[in-house]
């Protein structure tokens, strides 16, 4: 750890450890990068070094920062690194692969550290209505992606990505 992390730790503050923040290392895009599941395996891997490297003087995680814009914004659209334009059969299997990533990882940083605290940081947004009303108000911004591209077809989604869903209250 660092100076100033070590003398915030000293003064009671809590640090916050994001995992991946856009910076997938270029040895896993060369593989595929998250089209490729041996990323997420490697990405559990890298999240349990850490989580036992930082055990008790971490307790919170943050496996993925924003998954849906590096899904969205480097697989679909392009507009960020990787920069490609897949189809949504391609996009839907890189989304697969980060939330596996997700799953994976956190199961290892719990198995590293009980005490510690796991999350996804995912952007989010917030929606009002035009109008007053008395329906409810669908926080679809934040949620339009991953809802649209698995309403293309039918889902493959795999059995363990929907126990982890579950449990994680999805």
């Amino acid at each position: 750890m660092t100076g100033w992390s070590m003398r915030c730790l000293r003064q009671g503050s809590s640090l916050y450890v994001t995992l991946y923040h856009w910076d997938l290392p270029q040895a896993l895009q060369d593989k595929g990068g998250w089209l490729n599941d041996d990323t997420a395996k490697a990405f559990a891997g890298y999240a349990a070094a850490v989580a036992a490297h930082f055990k008790g003087r971490v307790r919170y995680y943050f496996t993925l920062n924003e998954p849906q814009c590096s899904v969205g914004l480097g697989y679909s659209s392009g507009v960020h690194a990787p920069g490609f334009r897949l189809d949504d059969g391609s996009v839907f299997t890189a989304w697969h692969n980060t939330i596996y990533a997700h799953c994976l990882a956190a199961d290892a940083i719990r198995r590293a550290d009980p005490d510690a605290r796991v999350g996804m940081g995912p952007r989010q947004g917030a929606s009002a209505p035009r109008q007053q009303t008395t329906l409810p108000i669908l926080r679809r911004p934040a949620r339009q992606p991953l809802r649209w591209r698995t309403e293309t077809g039918p889902s493959p989604m795999p059995r363990h990505l929907i126990r982890c869903a579950g449990a994680a209250g999805l």
